[in-house]
């Protein structure tokens, strides 16, 4: 049995600029005794063979090998509270560095392994804003 959450239902990893994807998915929880379900977006961005996965959203096994077909995920995002869902998987299954503000609390457990920074980013010639 797989020890991280199911994929949720999601489009299609679409290229929007070059060398940078996106793929809408939906996100079902219970917040406040109520039942919730919202859309959330990731943003996959290639350099070379290396893609930044950003603010993960887990794929099914067919989103999966497009995602796999673009290169080899080396880096995952994390954007900021209740965005992290998925990071564990894809840092697993990749064995990718994992990016957070400093002192960013991880609901999933999983640490940073790299802090981004305005002089340490996964993105050649990216921008911090904060």
């Amino acid at each position: 049995m797989d020890q991280f959450p199911p994929a949720l239902p999601h489009g299609n990893l679409e290229e929007v600029f070059p060398d940078v994807y996106f793929v809408s998915g939906a996100m079902e929880t219970v917040l406040h005794d109520l039942d919730w379900k919202f859309s959330r977006n990731m943003t996959v961005v290639r350099d070379g063979e290396r893609l930044v996965v950003i603010n993960s959203v887990r794929l099914d096994e067919a989103g999966l090998a497009d995602l796999d077909r673009l290169g080899r995920v080396t880096d995952v995002v994390r954007l900021g509270s209740l965005h992290g869902r998925d990071d564990p998987f894809y840092v697993d299954r990749y064995d990718a560095e994992y990016w957070a503000m400093p002192g960013m609390e991880h609901e999933s457990g999983l640490e940073a392994t790299r802090t981004l920074a305005p002089d340490s980013l996964p993105i050649p010639n990216a921008s911090l804003f904060e």
